[in-house]
């Protein structure tokens, strides 16, 4: 009988539930939601390259912020890593 012991490989993908919204808000309105699937430790710049891919967002036209009960939290840069 022979038997291999193989590692569990960690999981580094992370889902994300992002919303997109316009600095110019006007009636007609409809909050984005985003969902998008990245590895932990890619950075800010590939999830900008992911969006632009998938929603067709332009890349450079939007910040990234974490936003909690109504407050800015933090405001990313491209360099900063998912995680």
């Amino acid at each position: 009988m022979m038997m291999t012991i193989l590692p569990i490989p960690s999981v580094n993908i992370v889902d994300l539930e992002l919303y997109f919204l316009e600095y110019h808000i006007t009636s007609e309105y409809k909050n984005k939601k985003l969902s998008i699937s990245i590895n932990i430790s890619d950075r800010v710049d590939d999830l900008r390259n992911k969006i632009e891919k998938l929603y067709g967002i332009e890349r450079s036209s939007y910040i990234i912020a974490r936003v909690v009960e109504n407050s800015v939290e933090s405001i990313y840069n491209t360099h900063t890593v998912i995680r």
